[in-house]
C-alpha cells in the first residue's frame, strides 16, 4: 500500500477543494443575504414636567407601547402608501422594540437608594426605540427600515399632542348636510351649532397657546376664531333671517311635526329634571329645618346630614358629609341649568311653530316666564309649561290663517339652497383650515414634550462577509480532511482490489481498468507497451525449491519498477505470475529499446551470482512506429512479438 502522505491526497483534489469551498461560501452569502434584517434606531427621551415620575403633561401614565400602537402604525401605512396586502400590520409591531436607557449614576444612586430601604421613586425618560426590517419587506430594506422608525417617530409625536396635550377639536359633522333628509331651517341650526362647536374649541387653544402659527397656511387659533365669528354673526344670521322671513321649506306639515317633537321631549326631559330638583330641595329643607331647631349656631354640617341621611343604618364614618353636601348643590345646579335651557329651546320651538303658522313675523318678541328658584314656583311653571304644549299642540291641528302663511317662490327656494350650500362650503374650508393648524400645533406640543436624542441609525443585524469567511475556511478544511480520508479510501480500495499485495503492482483488474480508460479513444504518439514473461518457472521452482525461485522473482520485480520507475508517464501492471505489462507515454521506439536493453544488463549481471537465473522472454511495440493507436492492438502485437531475452548468460552457454 502507498505511504499516507497528506500533501500528496491535498494536492491531487487541490483545485477541487478551492472550488467547492468558494462554492460553499457564495450559497451561504446568497441565503444570509436573504435572510438578512436591518435595524432602525433613534432615541428619544420625555422632556415634560413628571416626566421623571413616568407621567405625561395630562397627568396619565407614560405608555411607551403608544409610539407602536395600531392607531399609529395605521397612519404610517398611510403616509407610506403601503398596501396591507403586502404588509402585515401586526407583523410590523411585533418587530418594534423600546429599551429603557438607564445611565451608570442612576444605577448606583438606586441600587444605593435599595440598599439603603428606600424606594426609587423616579423612572426613565430616555428610551431606544428601534425597528428591524427584513429583506421580503422591500427592494432596499435598509431604506424600508429608516423610513417605517422615521414616520412612526413622527405620527407619535403628533398623537402623544392629541392624546396627552391638546384634546380633539370639534368633529365636522356638516360635510354632508346638502346629502342629508333636512329642511333648510334645520340645516341653518346644524350649521350654527357646528360654528359654535369650532368656535369653542378653537379658543380653547388660543388660551393654551396665544402665539402658535400654522407654517403650512400662516393661520393662528386667534385668525380661525375670528372667522368663525364673522361667519355667524353675518353668514349664519343671514340665512335665518331669509329663511324665517320667507317661511322658506320643503314641506310645511313635516316641520311643524318635527318643532312639536322637540317641545315634547323637552317637557319629558324637564318633568325627569323636576323630580331631581324636588328631591334636592327636600334633603336642603331637612338641613334647614334641623339646623332651626338646633338651637345651636355652632354646630357642625356633618352632624346635621347624618340625621338628615339616617345613618343608624349603615357606617358613614369615613364618608365626608360636608363634600356629599356640596354634590347635592352641584346636582341641584346642573339639574336648574337643564331645566331653564329646556324651556328657553321650547319657547324657541313654538316661536318658530307661530312663524310658519302666520301666528307671528319675524322680529316678533317672545316673551319667556322663567320659573323662580322656589319648589311652588318651579311647579307652577311646569304646569304652565304643559299647558302651553297642549295649547301648542291643539294649534299644531288646527290649519294656520291663510293671510299670514307665506308660499315661498322657486326663486326663494333656489335662494336659499344656494345661501346654505355657500355657508356649509365656507364653514368646511374653515374645519380644513382648522383640521390643518391643530395637526400642525399637535406636532409642536409633541415636540415641546418628547425630543429626539439622536440621529436614526441603521444598522445590518448580520455581519454576513465576516461569516462567509469563516463558512469558507471551515468548508476548505472539511473538504480537505475529506481528500484525504477518499484519497486513502481509495488507496486501500486499490490496494485490496487492483494490486497484487506481494510484488506492489496493480493486478490483472488494475490492468483492466487502466486499458479502459483508452476503450473509446486512441493512444498518443509516442506510447509504447512492453510484454515481459518469466520462462521455466515450473521447471526452476523445481530445480531450485520455491525459496531460490521467490527471491528470483522479487529481483526481476524489483529490477522492473527501477528501470521502469511507476508514475505518470508509466504503467507497470503483473497480468499473472510472472508476465509484467508495461505502457509508457511520451518515449519513442529508440528509448524503448534502450530501456529494455538495460533491463538485459542488470538480468545478465544478476545471472553471473546466483544459482536460479532470470530467464523471460520480451515484447515490444511503439505506436508511432507501427501505426497501431488502440491499446488492446499494442498489447496483442507486443504478445505477438515476444522473444528470449538475449542475456550474459544465455550467449556464455552458447560459447
Amino acid at each position: 500500500m502507498k505511504q499516507f502522505h497528506i500533501a500528496g491526497y491535498l494536492k491531487k483534489y487541490q483545485f477541487l477543494i478551492v472550488i467547492l469551498s468558494l462554492l460553499a461560501g457564495l450559497f451561504f452569502y446568497v441565503y444570509m443575504q436573504r435572510q438578512q434584517t436591518y435595524s432602525a434606531t433613534a432615541v428619544i427621551s420625555y422632556t415634560n414636567d413628571g416626566a421623571e415620575d413616568g407621567l405625561a403633561p395630562d397627568g396619565s401614565q407614560i405608555d411607551v407601547s403608544e409610539i407602536y400602537s395600531s392607531q399609529v402604525m395605521s397612519r404610517v401605512f398611510e403616509r407610506m402608501g403601503l398596501n396591507y396586502d403586502d404588509h402585515n400590520l401586526d407583523e410590523l409591531r411585533s418587530r418594534v422594540s423600546i429599551n429603557e436607557i438607564v445611565s451608570e449614576e442612576d444605577k448606583a444612586v438606586a441600587e444605593a437608594k435599595n440598599e439603603a430601604g428606600e424606594t426609587v421613586e423616579s423612572k426613565p425618560t430616555k428610551y431606544y426605540v428601534t425597528f428591524t426590517a427584513k429583506r421580503n419587506d422591500s427592494d432596499q430594506p435598509e431604506k424600508f427600515a429608516r423610513q417605517v422608525l422615521d414616520n412612526m417617530l413622527d405620527v407619535y409625536i403628533q398623537t402623544y399632542g392629541e392624546n396627552h396635550i391638546n384634546t380633539s377639536l370639534a368633529a365636522n359633522d356638516i360635510s354632508d348636510v346638502n346629502a342629508r333628509d333636512y329642511d333648510y331651517l334645520e340645516m341653518a341650526e346644524l350649521l350654527e351649532n357646528s360654528i359654535n362647536d369650532a368656535l369653542e374649541s378653537v379658543e380653547n387653544r388660543y388660551n393654551e397657546n396665544n402665539n402658535f402659527r400654522s407654517a403650512e397656511n400662516g393661520y393662528s387659533f386667534s385668525d380661525l376664531y375670528q372667522k368663525f365669528s364673522f361667519l355667524k354673526s353675518t353668514e349664519v344670521s343671514n340665512v335665518f333671517a331669509y329663511i324665517l322671513n320667507n317661511q322658506v321649506t320643503k314641506n310645511r306639515e313635516a316641520l311643524l311635526a318635527k318643532y312639536q317633537n322637540r317641545i315634547e321631549s323637552y317637557h319629558l326631559e324637564n318633568n325627569a329634571s323636576q323630580t331631581e330638583i324636588d328631591a334636592i330641595n327636600a334633603v336642603i329643607d331637612s338641613y334647614v329645618t334641623m339646623m332651626r331647631e338646633s338651637g345651636n349656631t355652632d354646630i357642625k354640617a356633618d352632624y346635621i346630614l347624618e340625621m338628615v341621611h339616617d345613618t343608624g343604618q349603615e357606617d358613614h364614618s369615613n364618608i365626608d358629609q360636608t363634600v356629599e353636601y356640596d354634590v347635592l348643590m352641584k346636582d341641584y345646579v346642573n339639574n336648574r341649568k337643564d331645566f331653564e335651557w329646556a324651556l328657553i329651546d321650547t319657547a324657541y320651538c313654538k316661536y318658530i311653530m307661530e312663524i310658519y303658522s302666520g301666528e307671528a313675523s319675524v322680529g316678533t318678541v317672545v316673551k319667556l316666564d322663567a320659573p323662580e328658584t322656589d319648589s311652588s314656583d318651579a311647579e307652577k311653571a311646569a304646569a304652565d309649561q304643559q299647558s302651553d304644549t297642549a295649547d301648542a299642540k291643539d294649534d299644531a291641528e288646527v290649519p294656520a290663517a291663510p293671510t299670514g302663511v307665506k308660499t315661498a317662490s322657486q326663486e326663494v327656494v333656489d335662494n336659499t339652497a344656494a345661501m346654505l350650500a355657500d355657508l356649509v362650503s365656507q364653514t368646511n374650508e374653515l374645519y380644513t383650515l382648522m383640521d390643518q393648524v391643530n395637526a400642525e400645533y399637535n406636532e409642536y406640543a409633541g415636540a415641546e414634550n418628547i425630543s429626539l436624542l439622536s440621529n436614526i441609525v441603521v444598522v445590518a443585524n448580520r455581519r454576513i462577509l465576516l461569516y462567509t469567511g469563516i463558512v469558507v475556511i471551515i468548508f476548505l478544511c472539511i473538504f480537505c480532511a475529506a481528500a484525504v480520508v477518499i484519497g486513502r479510501l481509495g488507496d486501500i480500495v486499490d490496494f485490496y482490489m487492483y494490486k497484487d499485495r506481494k510484488y506492489d503492482l496493480p493486478n490483472r483488474i488494475g490492468c483492466d481498468k487502466f486499458m479502459e480508460g483508452y476503450a473509446n479513444r486512441l493512444v498518443p504518439q509516442h506510447f509504447c507497451c512492453i510484454v515481459l514473461r518469466v520462462s521455466k518457472m515450473k521447471e526452476k521452482n523445481s530445480r531450485y525449491g520455491r525459496e531460490k525461485m521467490d527471491n528470483m522473482l522479487l529481483k526481476f520485480n524489483e529490477m522492473v519498477k527501477e528501470i521502469f520507475p511507476v508514475g505518470e508517464e508509466c504503467f507497470i501492471a503483473l497480468n499473472s505470475v510472472g508476465q509484467y505489462v508495461i505502457f509508457t507515454k511520451n518515449m519513442t521506439k529508440e528509448h524503448m529499446d534502450a530501456y529494455v536493453g538495460y533491463l538485459e544488463h542488470e538480468a545478465a549481471e544478476y545471472n553471473e551470482a546466483v544459482e536460479c537465473k532470470i530467464e523471460y522472454d520480451c515484447g515490444s511495440v511503439e505506436s508511432t512506429s507501427s501505426g497501431v493507436y488502440r491499446i488492446k492492438l499494442l498489447l496483442m502485437n507486443a504478445m505477438h512479438g515476444l522473444k528470449p531475452a538475449q542475456t550474459l548468460f544465455c550467449r556464455q552457454e552458447d560459447r
